[in-house]
């Protein structure tokens, strides 16, 4: 009677493990369902997404062999992630920037404003993480793009002609003779 309750307790403690080990599948599906939150510009749940695929560790699946259709590239998703993630937040800073626009009284204006530049610091961020963990040249200059755009958007000059001072760090990455970094 004991050998069936050691067993019992085995089979059920291995299937609480197993339930909790993260597949590839399950990785792409994940970021599936976050792209149609972003497409449905529902961007804090799209935000969610993401950063769950960004916060899995698995000594069980290799996440840089994780590979995500995104545009014409393939992308480890836990790059594309990032990337998304900075984009999330990119278009979460237009809203608020229109929201601050339309405002009629001073309060809403400030709050929207002040909403804005926070997304604006952490989609840089997550440009500047992705940047630096990609191993595709063709993100590493559309990171740096969006960095620059992400600031231009708040008309943060001195930022943007410091993120274009920085893009000589990149030049390597070039993509074609006439593109200008």
């Amino acid at each position: 009677m004991s050998i069936g309750y050691v067993f019992l307790i085995i089979m059920a403690s291995s299937a609480y493990f197993v339930s909790h080990v993260p597949t590839p599948d399950q990785m792409i599906s994940d970021f599936q369902d976050a792209q149609k939150f972003y497409t449905s510009m529902a961007y804090d749940q799209a935000l969610d997404g993401y950063n769950n695929i960004d916060s899995i560790e698995s000594r069980f699946v290799d996440e840089d062999k994780v590979i995500v259709e995104f545009g014409d590239m393939q992308l480890r998703i836990k790059d594309a992630a990032l990337y998304q993630s900075g984009n999330s937040y990119f278009k979460m800073a237009e809203d608020e920037l229109r929201i601050s626009s339309e405002a009629e009284d001073d309060q809403e204006k400030g709050s929207a404003q002040k909403l804005a530049l926070e997304y604006v610091t952490k989609a840089s961020g997550f440009f500047n993480m992705a940047q630096d963990k990609t191993t595709n040249d063709e993100l590493k200059v559309l990171s740096q793009n969006r960095i620059v755009n992400t600031w231009y958007l708040l008309n943060d000059y001195e930022k943007v002609v410091g993120r274009t001072k920085t893009n000589r760090k990149i030049s390597k990455f070039r993509l074609c003779p006439g593109c200008f970094i």
